[in-house]
């Protein structure tokens, strides 16, 4: 069987619905709110997300990095401004109590109250990390938000001042850097972000790790991890190592058809690690056959 049909069975018996909904969406002309109703699983009454939707914290308190992962799902239906989802979910970014000046929380306190990988263990001095969520949900702010609300204004304050840091030479990290990216795509049509497109391919080429070795070995910045599509930032002179990750993700499956990852927090919780491991599966699966789809004919 080819790398599509052994991946596909595997998601299909043993993905999250949530995964399985939108292979079905993008692969099978399955239904966009069938992905929504999978979406709101995870969602709270506030508007906010949760419950472990970035499997790696499993706090039922909504969080902007959950609310995060949830709206690229979101990009990936092209809801308009006007949907329920969207709504709901700007509610919760303009009410939030995790931000400070602007700047969305990268932890929450909840987080230490329920199983959770180190990183994500909460201090004061750790709830901000650089623009990590902030620089992505800035942009998924400014594309739906009403242009005359306070909340826009007090939004594109944040974004304007994030854009300053950035321009000024700030040497930014992976998953930041990827936060920007999503921005970009966002609010490219509307704003002139020419300047920060071309900082951007330069950090993207910078960022990705060129030993090929590492990959799937290390927690690295991988291609995969920054290049979304032949429009990112960067991928013109990266295409030779986004075509070589490819490569490897085909000799890479284990022996159940998808792939182990590069990260471990079995040792602090063992049987909550392998509910997150199985999540994570599920999420690299869905994003593994859309990137061969998306790249093939680039």
């Amino acid at each position: 069987m080819d790398l599509h049909t052994t991946v596909k069975a595997w998601l299909m018996n043993k993905g999250r619905q949530l995964e399985i909904a939108r292979y079905a969406y993008t692969f099978l002309s399955g239904s966009a709110e069938d992905v929504i109703q999978a979406l709101k699983a995870y969602q709270n009454d506030d508007g906010g997300f949760a419950h472990g939707l970035e499997p790696d914290f499993w706090t039922p308190e909504s969080n902007p990095i959950d609310t995060w992962t949830a709206i690229n799902v979101m990009r990936s239906l092209a809801l308009p401004s006007n949907h329920p989802l969207i709504q709901s979910t700007l509610a919760y970014l303009r009410n939030t109590p995790h931000k400070d000046k602007g700047q969305y929380y990268f932890r929450i306190q909840d987080n230490n109250n329920h199983p959770h990988a180190p990183w994500w263990h909460y201090t004061e001095a750790s709830k901000i990390e650089s623009y990590n969520p902030s620089a992505s949900l800035y942009g998924f702010i400014l594309k739906h938000e009403p242009s005359d609300s306070d909340f826009y204004l007090e939004t594109i304050e944040a974004f304007e001042a994030m854009l300053s840091v950035f321009m000024a030479d700030f040497d930014i990290e992976m998953h930041a850097l990827r936060c920007l990216i999503e921005l970009l795509a966002d609010l490219e049509d509307t704003f002139d972000l020419s300047a920060v497109r071309q900082k951007l391919e330069a950090a993207v080429v910078k960022t990705v790790e060129h030993d090929s070795s590492r990959w799937f070995t290390d927690y690295c910045a991988r291609p995969s991890q920054l290049i979304e599509s032949p429009k990112t930032p960067g991928y013109g002179p990266l295409r030779y190592w986004v075509d070589l990750e490819l490569e490897h993700m085909r000799t890479r499956q284990n022996s159940a058809g998808v792939w182990d990852l590069t990260w471990s927090w079995e040792d602090r919780d063992p049987e909550a690690f392998k509910k997150a491991e199985k999540a994570w599966q599920s999420i690299i699966a869905y994003d593994t056959l859309v990137r061969f789809e998306r790249f093939k004919s680039s």
